[in-house]
């Protein structure tokens, strides 16, 4: 779950559009019956839980990069919060 499926997301959806719906039409459904109307509810469902892992992994690599971003700035906070005590004593004591 956590690579990216090889089919990107625009040649999902030209799946859908160009292969599908051409194949499957309504007309189609309804002289095949109900068992045609499960077999394009089911390749709908397979669509979209591809999607659907596709964008989970995207938001996923995009979480890990801001968790590492926050990580690394992290980091330099003890540094930078000895200075800025210092300047704020400096602040405090130079005004009177």
């Amino acid at each position: 779950m956590d690579s990216i499926p090889e089919v990107s997301l625009a040649q999902m959806k030209i799946i859908k559009t160009e292969m599908m719906d051409n194949v499957v039409t309504p007309g189609l459904a309804d002289e095949l019956g109900n068992a045609a109307r499960l077999l394009s509810s089911w390749l709908d469902g397979i669509l979209e839980f591809t999607i659907l892992k596709h964008e989970v992994i995207v938001l996923r690599l995009k979480n890990n990069k801001v968790l590492e971003k926050i990580r690394s700035i992290s980091r330099l906070w003890p540094k930078k919060k000895v200075f800025i005590e210092g300047a704020y004593k400096i602040l405090l004591f130079t005004k009177n």
